[in-house]
């Protein structure tokens, strides 16, 4: 059921970008930072990719934010990361975790 209702709002998130304009889409590829080139199935899929991005992410800081302050603390302390408020620490967490990626795709 859960992935029936991921696969729905994806194909309605394409639909949606399906439904713009190129230069609209080209606005908002550049807005984000990314190459605005190519087809217009092309640009879907590029903003489509950025989109999924940003609500994976988004879900992220929403599971680390209802996560308890002192686990939270605990796993900072265990990877050497400075603690303090929750929002700081929440934020140096995503760092660490985008910190780590991008060695990993630098591997590939």
């Amino acid at each position: 059921e859960q992935k029936k209702q991921e696969e729905d709002a994806a194909a309605s998130k394409k639909k949606e970008f399906r439904a713009m304009s190129i230069e609209e889409l080209k606005k908002l590829l550049t807005k984000k930072g990314a190459e605005a080139t190519g087809k217009k199935e092309d640009l879907v899929e590029a903003a489509f990719a950025i989109s999924a991005r940003e609500e994976a992410a988004a879900a992220r800081k929403a599971k680390l934010k209802s996560m308890d302050t002192d686990k939270l603390k605990q796993r900072l302390a265990s990877k050497g990361l400075p603690t303090g408020k929750k929002e700081a620490m929440i934020a140096t967490w995503l760092a660490h975790e985008a910190k780590i990626k991008e060695a990993a795709q630098a591997w590939e």
